[in-house]
């Protein structure tokens, strides 16, 4: 390779690496250096599998907070039902013991 391409090269490599990273902004048009503004800068770091995601994240936090209130007392009421039935089930294993030993 001529040392004039191999030259050419270089540059070409440094100046790809050195945009690694950043933006490119191939329009030749005036109005494009317009939407730099900060609101269109952050629309760009804002894409769209981000927005999906909190998207789901607040749904599905919806859903806990529904299920919570919708499930919590219930599951309050089963507890003191499943305490009950073992407090029974202790009495009537006490009962048995009892009258096993006359």
């Amino acid at each position: 390779m001529s040392p004039k391409m191999r030259s050419i090269f270089a540059q070409v490599h440094r100046k790809s690496v050195s945009m690694v990273g950043s933006p490119r902004d191939f329009s030749s048009s005036a109005a494009s250096s317009k939407s730099n503004v900060a609101g269109f800068e952050m629309a760009n770091k804002f894409s769209i599998a981000t927005s999906i995601k909190l998207g789901l994240c607040a749904w599905a936090s919806l859903g806990v907070y529904k299920g919570y209130k919708y499930f919590y007392p219930k599951l309050l009421i089963a507890r003191e039902e499943h305490k009950l039935r073992l407090q029974r089930h202790e009495e009537l294993l006490a009962k048995v013991q009892m009258n096993l030993r006359k």
